[in-house]
């Protein structure tokens, strides 16, 4: 495939994009973030209503309220399109210098446009390997979000 074939069937190659602009933004990590333990399977997936509770500070486990970090980590062209109200942008190329914007964070959702996103699925994985070990994706991404009448901002 030439780039003139790529550019008239944008949707058909987006899904093929994503990907290797995740498996891009990993190998910007370097090594010293990226651990082969972390698996699919090491990925926690949370619901709107869970993530939304979470976020206000209303869930409460082991007798205190867990700090949470809601995570944009799509590019910068997607969050001003719209983004989970009070998200942090911290795109997948820059996670590996800016890794303390997420201390004192209990969990960290992370999300992405829709349904298991390569982009959140390779953030989770990254922050996992990091040593933040309650990573979770949110369900449905950005969109099912947006689609269940959640906050969204465009700010």
């Amino acid at each position: 495939m030439n780039i003139t074939t790529a550019a008239c069937y944008p949707i058909r190659y987006f899904r093929h994009a994503t990907a290797a602009l995740a498996l891009t933004g990993l190998m910007m990590l370097g090594p010293g973030c990226l651990n082969e333990k972390t698996s699919d399977r090491d990925v926690a997936l949370i619901d709107s209503n869970e993530a939304q509770s979470l976020q206000a500070g209303a869930r409460t486990i082991l007798g205190g309220p867990k700090n949470a970090i809601v995570l944009d980590p799509r590019p910068l062209h997607e969050w001003r399109q719209g983004h989970l109200e009070g998200a942090l942008h911290l795109p997948l190329e820059s996670l590996r210098d800016r890794l303390d914007e997420l201390d004192g964070a209990d969990v960290v959702i992370v999300y992405g446009t829709g349904f298991r996103s390569p982009i959140a699925i390779a953030t989770a994985k990254a922050l996992h390997d990091a040593g933040i070990k309650d990573v979770r994706v949110l369900e449905g991404g950005y969109q099912g979000w947006e689609r269940a009448g959640l906050a969204v901002s465009t700010e």
